[in-house]
């Protein structure tokens, strides 16, 4: 790192647009009655799902009484988990708007395989935000707090019928886990962390211009998704002109940074190289 940088102390950990992504209205007549409605969303990879048969079962259980809705399907799916339970209903990530989807939902259940690294959570903020229990492995404990339910693998069932049965329980954990992440990853808090970086940015626009160009290094770290690139090249293209940007990626996409005419350096993600997670 060179002399001159340093790393701020806070996690800019991902924030989200809650006017966008508003409450459904209350349901009386769910989850308490009639059958329970479990579903996830997420890019169509196979390691975001749990890796063995026997817990995916487990968390999205084969049961008549509870229907699961997927969506963002991987083709392998229904071979890794073959036979695939009557009661999963499979959809390519295209098929349903995010928003929608997420309103038929009485809980939302995101498990995936050891090998998988979780950048975020993003999909399991935008449930919450939209009055959803989530319930989730306890590796995700420390980011989501009470705003979440956790569990192992076998206890998932149990915890979704007790709370389908306790409307009030329901009703309150909904409430107080919207309220929990709004508090924590609102959008408003962006230009409170840009103040604490940099007190005056909201004037630096006025001052005269110096001779001397900003050199801006944007490094995004997933090599899978579109999003870490696509949002940094964003902010990039915003940036005033006497800005120089580079890009150091781990994205296969990090043509798009070339294309729009920034210096990019691409070094491959570490699944495709075959290497492993620990150092």
């Amino acid at each position: 790192m060179p002399k001159h940088a340093r790393v701020a102390p806070q996690d800019w950990s991902n924030l989200l647009d809650f006017d966008t992504w508003k409450p459904r209205p209350e349901q009386p007549e769910r989850p308490a009655a009639g059958q329970i409605v479990i579903g996830r969303h997420s890019r169509p990879q196979i390691n975001k799902w749990p890796a063995r048969r026997e817990d995916a079962v487990l968390v999205y259980p084969e049961c008549p009484d509870i229907l699961v809705r997927m969506l963002g399907v991987p083709e392998q799916l229904s071979q890794v988990f073959a036979p695939i339970p009557a009661n999963w209903l499979p959809f390519e990530f295209s098929q349903h708007a995010v928003h929608g989807f997420l309103r038929d939902l009485d809980f939302y259940v995101y498990f995936h395989s050891p090998d998988w690294v979780e950048a975020f959570g993003y999909c399991v903020l935008e449930a919450i935000a939209t009055g959803i229990p989530a319930i989730l492995p306890r590796h995700f404990q420390p980011l989501f707090g009470a705003a979440a339910l956790y569990a192992e693998p076998s206890e998932v069932e149990g915890i979704i019928r007790d709370l389908a049965a306790d409307k009030e329980a329901y009703i309150e954990h909904v409430r107080s886990a919207r309220v929990d992440v709004e508090r924590r990853f609102s959008i408003e808090h962006f230009p409170d962390r840009l103040s604490a970086l940099k007190p005056d940015w909201q004037t630096q626009h006025n001052k005269p211009a110096k001779s001397a160009k900003r050199r801006i290094v944007f490094m995004t770290s997933n090599g899978v998704g579109l999003g870490h690139l696509t949002r940094a090249l964003a902010i990039a293209s915003r940036l005033p002109d006497d800005t120089e940007v580079a890009f150091f990626t781990l994205s296969q996409a990090f043509k798009l940074a070339e294309d729009a005419g920034y210096l990019t350096q691409f070094i491959p993600f570490h699944r495709l190289t075959g290497a492993s997670v620990p150092a």
